[in-house]
């Protein structure tokens, strides 16, 4: 697999993430490039406007997607490759606006609703797949921890 394959790759996971298209195009270069790219090399990438790349730089910074390097006298970016920190981000937000909500449906109020309450039922099924998730990562996290003491230094 060349790095085209593997920025398309990126790219795409990085649309099912809620980038849009040239957030994702930009991110996906930084991601398999060797270097930090300055703002010039990644417009002559992607052929979007030094403009454009400066905001959706911003963007991407803001959203500890990318970092800022100093080389020299010149600023370059590089992509932080933290795919879960992402889906952490995105589990964290669909749990939030949309599962909690949906768990707290008051049932009195569709008594005969058959799809309400499996609706609800659902919501909470998953808010307790991912209280089990957490645990699992929080006890990963304290094994790790107990066998390397530097880990959390």
């Amino acid at each position: 697999m060349d790095t085209d394959e593997i920025a398309s790759i990126i790219k795409k996971f990085m649309r099912t993430m809620g980038l849009n298209e040239a957030l994702a195009k930009i991110y996906s270069i930084l991601a398999v490039s060797n270097n930090p790219l300055c703002i010039n090399e990644i417009s002559n990438r992607t052929g979007y406007s030094p403009t454009m790349i400066y905001t959706a730089i911003r963007y991407l910074i803001e959203n500890d997607l990318v970092e800022r390097v100093k080389d020299g006298k010149n600023i370059k970016y590089t992509a932080n490759i933290n795919f879960l920190d992402l889906f952490e981000n995105k589990r964290k937000k669909i749990l939030e606006e949309y599962i909690e909500p949906l768990s707290k449906i008051d049932l009195s109020e569709y008594n005969d609703n058959k799809k309400i309450k499996e609706i609800r039922e659902y919501a909470i099924n998953i808010k307790e797949y991912f209280k089990r998730v957490n645990m699992i990562k929080n006890e990963n996290l304290l094994m790790e921890n107990s066998e390397n003491p530097d880990m959390g230094k």
